[in-house]
């Protein structure tokens, strides 16, 4: 079911604190408000991430802004209105002024962070390095294992100067999901191409459409600043960590997916190939576990030297369709039968 999750705004901009009100009267939502006590809390969009499976991520700005409430209380109420169960909190930036992270970090799943990355010893890039590698030290993604990281630049302005030194703070980061497209700020040909050939590299599949945010910068945001995501109205969930390269040649390849809809799930399917000019074949998924959601299927066992492509379909019992990774199939997952050496 979805809500709406109104937090105490202190910026002096009355039209951006009536956005979740205007929201709630269009949709119709239930809407539930951080305005009383014990529940009180300042936060900022642009300062929360989550993985979708209660982890979520704030600079310490969040502490900083609600000095009344010890860590725990402002735990608790994320807990109770966000479903965070697990709130990992970085050093803010010297830098950065609003300490928004969403200025150099982006999830890309739940398991994938990109990371925005400055020239050695320059600007911020220390204290994100630190904060990384605190992350990377202390905790693992929803599936037990370490975050993958994808680094990408923050660029200089126009003037080629960076925050340390009284340049704009661009940031390929700051980019917004809208389906199967990926909304991602630009500011100078010779830098934007080597964002957007991560970003491609990263999400294959998706569309990575660039706006100039030039204009925009100087402000202290870009895309991710001035737009809110807006949910699926009937969501169903798959959620699956990709399988990673193999020397088996003998056995079939297992694929665990955690799959949910309200309405339940009427069935699952894996699509494989072998090769990208061929179309998918279809493996039928089965329920393993009721109690976790888990489905499980089989992909034939393959010769070494193989690589195999494959993504992920079900179906509710309503009817609804998803499959993931969003774009399949023109996105998918792949992994290696390696040659024994």
């Amino acid at each position: 079911s979805l809500a709406l999750v109104d937090w105490i705004y202190n910026r002096p901009r009355a039209k951006d604190d009536s956005v979740p009100s205007a929201i709630q009267r269009h949709t119709s939502f239930p809407m539930y408000q951080t305005t009383q006590s014990p529940y009180d809390l300042i936060h900022t969009g642009g300062n929360f991430m989550t993985d979708g499976f209660g982890t979520g991520f704030s600079s310490n700005l969040i502490l900083q802004e609600n000095p009344t409430k010890s860590e725990a209380q402002v735990d608790s109420i994320m807990h109770a209105f966000m479903g965070i169960s697990r709130y990992i909190k970085m050093s803010t930036l010297p830098y950065d002024q609003i300490h928004h992270i969403d200025m150099h970090m982006k999830l890309l799943d739940e398991e994938t962070i990109l990371m925005g990355e400055y020239p050695p010893g320059v600007a911020d890039g220390p204290q994100i390095e630190a904060n990384l590698q605190y992350v990377l030290s202390n905790f693992n993604s929803v599936y037990g294992t370490p975050y993958k990281v994808i680094r990408i630049p923050m660029p200089p302005d126009n003037s080629g100067s960076y925050p340390n030194s009284g340049g704009d703070y661009r940031t390929y980061a700051n980019a917004v999901f809208v389906n199967k497209t990926v909304i991602l700020p630009t500011y100078q040909v010779q830098y934007d191409t080597t964002a957007i050939r991560i970003w491609r590299e990263a999400l294959p599949g998706y569309t990575i459409t660039g706006i100039d945010c030039n204009s925009i910068i100087p402000a202290l945001g870009a895309i991710h600043c001035i737009t809110k995501e807006v949910s699926a109205s009937d969501p169903l969930l798959i959620s699956h960590q990709a399988l990673h390269d193999t020397y088996n040649t003998a056995s079939p390849y297992e694929v665990n997916a955690r799959i949910l809809h309200r309405s339940g799930i009427s069935n699952a399917t894996i699509y494989y190939r072998t090769d990208t000019i061929n179309p998918f074949q279809s493996s039928v998924m089965t329920l393993t576990s009721s109690a976790n959601d888990l489905w499980t299927g089989y992909i034939p066992p393959q010769t070494a030297g193989t690589k195999i492509y494959y993504y992920v379909g079900a179906e509710s019992v309503s009817g609804k369709r998803q499959v993931r990774p969003l774009p399949a199939p023109a996105a998918y997952w792949s992994f290696n039968v390696l040659l024994n050496t």
